[in-house]
C-alpha cells in the first residue's frame, strides 16, 4: 500500500521520485510527509529530481512538504528540483513566489541540467 504512493528510481548522482498521486490536499499530504521525509533521509547530500506532472493540484500543506523536502535536503548538502509542473501548480508556485524558493525545472531533461547532470 505504501511502496504506491511514490516511485523512487537511483539514477547515480541523483534520485528521481514520482509521487504517485493526483494532488497533494490535506489528505494526501498527509500520507506522503512520512515518504517525502524518508526520501529526503535516505538521499542526503544527493539531488532528488521531484516530477511533479501526474499533480494536478497542490494545497498549502502539500506546498509546504516540499519546502520541508527542500530544507531536509539543503541541511545535508543536497539539493531538490522539482518538474513538469501542470499549468494550475505552475501559477499557484508563482503566486505565492515558492518559484523562488524552490528550483523549477520545465522537464526531467532540464532537471538534470540544472544540476550538471546532462540528459540521459
Amino acid at each position: 500500500m505504501a511502496a504506491t504512493l511514490l516511485k523512487v528510481t537511483d539514477e547515480g548522482p541523483a534520485v528521481l521520485a514520482t509521487p504517485l498521486v493526483p494532488e497533494l490536499d490535506a489528505v494526501t499530504s498527509e500520507q506522503m510527509a512520512p515518504h517525502f521525509r524518508d526520501l529526503a533521509n535516505k538521499s542526503a547530500g544527493r539531488v532528488v529530481l521531484l516530477d511533479l506532472s501526474h499533480i494536478a493540484f497542490i494545497q498549502s500543506i502539500g506546498f509546504g512538504l516540499l519546502v520541508e523536502m527542500n530544507q531536509l535536503l539543503h541541511a545535508s548538502g543536497g539539493r531538490l528540483i522539482v518538474f513538469g509542473l501542470q499549468p494550475r501548480v505552475r501559477t499557484l508556485m508563482h503566486v505565492t513566489r515558492l518559484d523562488s524558493v524552490l528550483t523549477v525545472a520545465s522537464d526531467v531533461a532540464d532537471a538534470r541540467e540544472a544540476f550538471g547532470a546532462g540528459p540521459t
